[in-house]
């Protein structure tokens, strides 16, 4: 009797410390969807597929800044400021089509995309 009393209570503590894990890793998952779910609601629709990642790499590669400085001072980044030249995400988009195009930069349409979203999130936080 006592060793299917232990087997009993050897198995129910596997199960029960399963479970235990099983828990903690739902509460994480949870966790991280509730830290993650702002960001992703606050991403406009033209930036969904986006990766702005990708687009901070191309202003970088592509030296945006450098050329916003010879044309407006500073270091560049003057020109991102919300409300200046750009309201919406249209405008934004437009904006870096332009300078594709003005520049002969022969990006992508998904590049200036990603160049868009990204200065969404960094500067312009459009919804």
């Amino acid at each position: 009797m006592t060793q299917m009393y232990q087997a009993l209570t050897a198995s129910n503590l596997v199960v029960f410390n399963t479970l235990l894990k099983a828990l903690r890793l739902a509460a994480l998952l949870a966790a991280a969807l509730l830290l993650a779910a702002p960001a992703l609601a606050q991403t406009p629709e033209a930036f969904k597929a986006a990766n702005p990642h990708e687009g901070e790499a191309l202003v970088k590669e592509r030296q945006c800044d450098a050329c916003h400085a010879q044309k407006w001072g500073n270091d560049g980044r003057d020109i991102y400021r919300p409300g200046k030249l750009i309201h919406d995400v249209a405008q934004l988009r437009k904006q870096v089509g332009q300078c594709n195009t003005g520049l002969n930069l022969n990006l992508f349409p998904e590049e200036e995309t990603d160049i868009a979203a990204w200065l969404n999130q960094s500067y312009y936080h459009f919804k």
